[in-house]
């Protein structure tokens, strides 16, 4: 990898995150492929984070502060629009890189020119960093039935140019939506290695909001991929026998929301209702 120099812009939004935050920080700063920037978003932060930052000297290091909250999709395209890298990514406050993730991840697209995107294992921990489960990710194709794509990935500049920011009214399931339009445009690969630490405990987005976050990757899911829903023969709710009148009975309603929902949720290619509670 030592001929490989283009730059990787890191984009690190952070919220009230003081408390796992220098262990993100430092898996960026310590990659072991050195050309990097790391653009840190406080999204109006009320605890320890600006001084946990502050306290960092690498000049790789740049740092956006908000006034006040605007969400992660916000604070995301806060930083894409600083970004400087020819490869673009982006992690979390309470998640960490193993030290060749970087690395590993632009010697695929390095080495491969037609892939554009890639995405890789990962492994689920808990608040002390217990490993939970070790993550396998899918391919890009399951994204027409569930968000396969991870915590752990790495796309071309070009992708950003071409697909633009991350969408403010897909809060929640921001990074499905966009995965999806760059699924339907540009090839992705994963890579089979585990090189991320996905943290899940109560205070991530993930534990506040479970619930709404599931119904709007549901809702943004069957939006891009209606027309699944509407090619299913009858066999298929006969092989489910009791679950027949539920399952048909949900579908029914999706058909009738392909109809008109687009009256009401969208505006050429954007949600005009957001997915936030």
């Amino acid at each position: 990898m030592s001929e490989v120099r283009e730059k990787v812009s890191i984009v690190l939004p952070t919220y009230n995150g003081a408390k796992y935050l220098r262990q993100s920080i430092d898996s960026c700063l310590n990659q072991t492929y050195k050309n990097i920037e790391l653009i840190i978003v406080d999204d109006g932060s009320m605890d320890e984070t600006p001084q946990i930052i502050r306290s960092y000297q690498d000049e790789r290091i740049k740092y956006i502060r908000h006034d006040k909250n605007k969400c992660l999709p916000h604070a995301l395209n806060a930083g894409f629009a600083m970004a400087t890298g020819e490869y673009l990514t982006w992690t979390s406050d309470d998640n960490y890189y193993a030290k060749d993730a970087i690395e590993s991840m632009v010697a695929l697209l390095h080495i491969n020119k037609t892939i554009d995107f890639v995405y890789a294992n990962y492994y689920a921990i808990n608040d002390n960093g217990a490993v939970l489960q070790s993550i396998s990710v899918g391919p890009s194709g399951s994204l027409k039935e569930y968000n396969c794509i991870g915590p752990c990935f790495l796309y071309r500049r070009k992708i950003y140019e071409v697909i633009g920011e991350y969408n403010p009214n897909a809060f929640l399931a921001e990074d499905y939506e966009y995965w999806i339009r760059v699924f339907k445009r540009f090839r992705m690969q994963y890579l089979n290695k585990f090189i991320y630490w996905h943290r899940l405990h109560s205070q991530s987005l993930t534990g506040q909001y479970a619930t709404e976050a599931k119904h709007c990757a549901d809702r943004i899911r069957d939006n891009y991929f209606r027309i699944r829903t509407i090619t299913r023969p009858i066999s298929f709710y006969l092989s489910l026998g009791i679950k027949v009148t539920r399952r048909l009975m949900r579908d029914v309603i999706a058909n009738l929301f392909l109809v008109i929902g687009p009256i009401f949720l969208f505006k050429g290619n954007k949600f005009n209702k957001p997915c936030k509670k």
